[in-house]
């Protein structure tokens, strides 16, 4: 999901002290390995750090005892969740074809989620310590001295930062690059392609890097969006233009899977879809309002009025009606007015 430099020697390993974990926000809904990834990614510096692979949190949640291998019915071997998973909550999400068979994709509950974000140290094999290691959040003052107890040196409940000024929720705090069209795409608010799980760009369509192995999807482009994933995609942009789309709406838009959860997600969202009406249409008279403004301006300078830019008592700066701007001598018969320029006795040519 994250590409990383072939030169990555002078990074330092891929760890998350208290602190940062206090600030990745976790899904009330069910999510991705590779979702879980990407907010695991957003609390550390890529110019100073390892970023963490899909494949190495798969690794280490084998490790920890969260998925095992086991034979199945048709004496196929499939990576299922263990009791320890299940009683986290972890979600089945269908499967898909790779490598010439069938494999599921799973997806993670909130229990598990937090599980995972509190021994990540230790599942990753670095020092397990950091997942108790506690930083305060203001320096101890000279006069205290007092020590605390074992329970409040523990970290601090993960999500639990009220203390913290937080940007809104509905502002992307963090987006990366698409390595297709170089546009932007919203670390919160993407969806994941079905096939390899990254991040499909809402410009071009394109999903996993070819460094990173490449998607067939991706050559689909923008026809990918289509059906019930395109109308999903258009209300993702209506309502994050608008600055209306929070994190646990999205999730569970995300989980939208046919046209009756959709309608079902509109109904439930009502209030939010009407502010979006309300918002476009003031738009709408915004725009209706500055076209009739450049009419009025457009008329004027056919008849030879031009606004001002700056005026001085020997020049006089105005814009064509092409945008450009021009300067003249501040004298007859050039007239300042308020707003405008009257040039009505120069001739066009040298207006």
């Amino acid at each position: 999901m994250y590409e990383q430099k072939q030169n990555d020697s002078h990074l330092t390993p891929f760890c998350l002290t208290a602190r940062q974990k206090a600030a990745i926000s976790l899904s009330e809904m069910p999510i991705s390995t590779a979702e879980l990834v990407y907010r695991l990614n957003e609390a550390v510096d890529g110019r100073r750090m390892r970023l963490l692979k899909i494949a190495e949190l798969e690794e280490a949640m084998m490790r920890g005892g969260y998925f095992v291998y086991e034979a199945q019915e048709d004496g196929k071997i499939a990576k299922t969740p263990s009791d320890k998973a299940k009683t986290l909550g972890v979600s089945m999400d269908g499967k898909r074809l790779a490598g010439g068979g069938e494999v599921t994709l799973w997806r993670l509950c909130r229990p598990l989620q937090q599980d995972i974000l509190l021994h990540i140290n230790a599942l990753l094999g670095q020092d397990a310590a950091l997942d108790w290691d506690f930083a305060p959040a203001a320096a101890p003052q000279k006069s205290g001295g007092v020590r605390r107890t074992p329970q409040e040196a523990q970290p601090p409940a993960v999500g639990a930062a009220e203390d913290r000024p937080r940007k809104a929720e509905n502002t992307p705090s963090h987006f990366r690059y698409c390595w297709n069209c170089e546009g932007k795409i919203p670390a919160r608010f993407s969806f994941p392609c079905p096939s390899c799980g990254w991040p499909i760009c809402p410009k071009c369509g394109a999903c996993r890097s070819p460094r990173m192995g490449g998607c067939p999807e991706s050559k689909k482009g923008m026809g990918r969006f289509t059906g019930l994933l395109k109308e999903k995609n258009d209300i993702r942009t209506q309502l994050l233009n608008s600055r209306l789309l929070s994190t646990a709406t999205f999730d569970e838009l995300r989980q939208v899977e046919s046209p009756d959860a959709l309608r079902a997600f509109r109904q439930k969202y009502a209030s939010l879809f009407e502010q979006l009406e309300t918002i476009r249409a003031e738009k709408r008279e915004q725009h209706a309002e500055e076209k009739a403004e450049k009419v009025k301006e457009a008329k004027l300078n056919q008849r030879g009025f031009f606004k001002i830019v700056s005026v001085s008592p020997r020049l006089v700066t105005y814009q064509t009606a092409s945008g450009l701007k021009k300067t003249l001598p501040n004298q007859p018969p050039v007239r300042v007015g308020k707003e405008y320029v009257d040039l009505t006795g120069i001739p066009p040519a040298e207006r």
